[in-house]
C-alpha cells in the first residue's frame, strides 16, 4: 500500500501534541486551568481518528484480503505494543498516585486521582476489559473504564472498534451498494453529534471523524485517476466548501483545521505532482521531511508511553521538592526526551517485529483460505 509521506509526518506532530498536551495539565505554574477543547490533546486525537478512517478504508480497497487476514493484521499492529505499556502503566501506579500527591495540585489532578482510585478498587475487571481491546464500551457499568490504568488508550478502542466493523462499511459503499453506503456514512455524523463527549471510548461519538476519513480516502483515489479532470483551482474550491460545512457540523475544532491543511496538500499532490502551487508545496516538505517521517514512524509508541515518563519525572521533581517555576521548566523538556527515547526502542523492539509476524501471519491465512 502506498505510504503517503504528509500523512506520516502529521501523525508525528499530532503524537507530539498529544504529549505536551498531557505533559502542560500537569504544570500548576504553566497552566492555571485545564487546557480549553480546542488545543488539548483531544484536538489531536480527532486528526488521528480522521486519518484511520482514510488509511483503513485504502487497506481494504486495494490489499484485498480475507477478514480474517485483515483483523490478525490490525491486532497484531495493535495490541502487543500497548500490552506492554498496559502492564508497565499498571506497575507504576504507585508511583503516580504518589506523584499526583506529591506535585503541585493542578485542575487535572482531582480527576486522574478519582480514575486511578476506580482502576485500583475494581482491578479485575477493568484488566480484563482493558485486554478485550473494548474498554471504551463499558464506562456505563465499568466508571472510568475508558481512562483506567492507561488513560490515552481510549482511543485505542475507538479504533479496534472501527477496525471491526470498517470491512462491513467499506463494502456497502464501494462495492455498487452506493445507496447503502450514503445510508451508512450519513448515519455515522448524527450519532457523532448525539453521543457527542458523552462515550468518549465508544465508536459513535467519532463516528463523524471516521466517515470524513473515508470519504477523502475514496476522493484521493478518485482524483488520481487518469483524466480525473480534477486540477489544483478545484481542490482549493473543495477544501474550502468541506473545511466549511464540517465546522459547522462539529462544532469548530482546532483539530479539523489541521486536517484540512494537510489533506488540501495530499490532493493538490495527487492532481499535480511536485509542480503544485509554492504554498502547499512548503506544508508538503515539512510534513514529509526526514524528522516528519521519523515521528510518524513511532507515533502510536509516543503516543502510547508519555505518561511512563511524564508520571516518574513529576514523582523525583515533587521527591526533590523544586519550584513551580523550576518544575515548569524541567518537566517539558525532560518528557519529550524520554518520551522520544523510550517511543523509538518501543517501536523498534516491539512494533516493527510484531507487524511483520502479523503480515506473515495474514499471509498465511489467505494462501489457506485460496486452498481449501
Amino acid at each position: 500500500m502506498e505510504r503517503i509521506k504528509e500523512f506520516e509526518g502529521l501523525r508525528g506532530l499530532m503524537a507530539m501534541w498529544v504529549v505536551l498536551g498531557h505533559t502542560a495539565n500537569s504544570l500548576a505554574f504553566a497552566v492555571p486551568e485545564p487546557l480549553p477543547r480546542n488545543l488539548s490533546a483531544r484536538s489531536a486525537v480527532d486528526v488521528f481518528i480522521i486519518l484511520s478512517g482514510f488509511v483503513i478504508t485504502l487497506l481494504i480497497l486495494e490489499k484485498r484480503e480475507s477478514f480474517r487476514a485483515y483483523i490478525t493484521r490490525r491486532f497484531m499492529r495493535l495490541f502487543p505494543v500497548y500490552l506492554v505499556c498496559f502492564v508497565l502503566s499498571a506497575l507504576i501506579m504507585g508511583i503516580a498516585h504518589d506523584a499526583l500527591l506529591g506535585a503541585p495540585v493542578t485542575p487535572a489532578t482531582p480527576g486522574r486521582l478519582a480514575i486511578m482510585a476506580s482502576a485500583e478498587a475494581q482491578w479485575p475487571l477493568h484488566a480484563i476489559a482493558h485486554l478485550s481491546l473494548l474498554h471504551g464500551l463499558v464506562d456505563p457499568w465499568l466508571p472510568h473504564a475508558s481512562f483506567a490504568v492507561l488513560g490515552q488508550a481510549w482511543s485505542v478502542s475507538v479504533e479496534w472498534q472501527f477496525y471491526l466493523v470498517a470491512p462491513l462499511i467499506v463494502r456497502a459503499c464501494w462495492k455498487g451498494q452506493v445507496l447503502p453506503g450514503l445510508v451508512v456514512l450519513g448515519s455515522l455524523v448524527p450519532l457523532t453529534l448525539a453521543f457527542g463527549t458523552t462515550r468518549l471510548g465508544s465508536l459513535p461519538s467519532h463516528g463523524g471523524l471516521f466517515a470524513l476519513g473515508i470519504i477523502y480516502c475514496q476522493l484521493w483515489r478518485t482524483i488520481r485517476a487518469p483524466n480525473s479532470g480534477w486540477t489544483v483551482q478545484r481542490v482549493r474550491a473543495f477544501s474550502l466548501v468541506a473545511f466549511s460545512a464540517a465546522m459547522m457540523a462539529m462544532s469548530q475544532r482546532v483539530g479539523l483545521c489541521v486536517w484540512f491543511a494537510a489533506s488540501h496538500v495530499v490532493l493538490c499532490r495527487a492532481v499535480a505532482g511536485d509542480a503544485m502551487p509554492v504554498g502547499e508545496a512548503r506544508f508538503s516538505r515539512l510534513l514529509a521531511s526526514r524528522g516528519g517521517q521519523w515521528l510518524g514512524d513511532c507515533s502510536y509508541s509516543v503516543y502510547l508511553c508519555h505518561m511512563l515518563v511524564v508520571y516518574p519525572v513529576l514523582y523525583f521533581l515533587a521527591a526533590m521538592g523544586v519550584s513551580d517555576l523550576v518544575q515548569a521548566s524541567l518537566l517539558p523538556p525532560v518528557v519529550v526526551v524520554g518520551t522520544l527515547v523510550l517511543a523509538k526502542l518501543l517501536y523498534r523492539a516491539v512494533e516493527m517485529p510484531f507487524m511483520r509476524m502479523g503480515s506473515k501471519m495474514a499471509r498465511r491465512l489467505d494462501s489457506r483460505g485460496g486452498s481449501s
